[in-house]
């Protein structure tokens, strides 16, 4: 599963290097991190019934970046790691996803502070770690993993520090289509997020 993850980011990137680069105004690379908001995860069995909700709580979002400026819009190749705690009596564990992303952007000026509007598709692998339903011995255990499809938009704004260089703000929402894990668990990972970074032209 991690070599098609890998095989899949390294299309993106492939593709986002090779759109037009003659014609862009500038390649940058960025970085951003922040916070997951606390959200309630409806977790299913595969025939549909809803099983439990868990309260997940808040969490650990990081994203790497390498894009292109063509006037007010922006293309980039993205890969994002999400870390969130689950700790309530009905269930434990840990929510991972590893995401990679091709993200547009409109930046609605392009000089001074810029605001913007953004939206990616994508594939996205989560894993329920370590995740348990109930405190029994037999309690079912899941460490398994599951791809899919994956979405994200947001807004920002992005405040310029240097030549080429901004700091950037945003709010994201992230998501993912169903999936089934372990055979047994079915549910439709997403979440929203406020983002800090830095873009760097070069």
């Amino acid at each position: 599963m991690r070599k098609q993850l890998s095989l899949l980011f390294a299309v993106v990137v492939a593709l986002v290097m090779m759109t037009v680069p003659a014609y862009a105004d500038d390649k940058y690379i960025s970085g951003n991190a922040g916070m997951i908001l606390s959200r309630t995860v409806d977790i299913n069995q595969v025939n549909g019934n809803t099983l439990l909700q868990l309260p997940v709580k808040e969490g650990m979002n990081f994203v790497g970046a390498v894009g292109m400026v063509f006037e007010n819009f922006r293309i980039e190749g993205e890969v994002g790691y999400q870390l969130c705690g689950i700790n309530d009596k009905l269930g434990k564990g840990h929510e991972r996803i590893l995401s990679l992303m091709l993200n547009n952007y409109y930046d609605f000026t392009t000089e001074g502070i810029q605001p913007y509007l953004m939206a990616g598709v994508g594939g996205a692998q989560a894993r329920l770690s370590r995740f348990l339903i109930g405190s029994s011995p037999d309690a079912f255990i899941s460490n398994d993993s599951a791809t899919g499809f994956a979405y994200q938009f947001g807004a920002g704004v992005s405040f310029p520090i240097a030549e080429a260089s901004f700091i950037d703000v945003r709010f994201r929402h992230f998501a993912m289509g169903e999936i089934t894990e372990a055979n047994y668990l079915k549910y439709s990972p997403s979440n929203n997020a406020v983002l800090l970074g830095l873009r760097i032209g070069f």
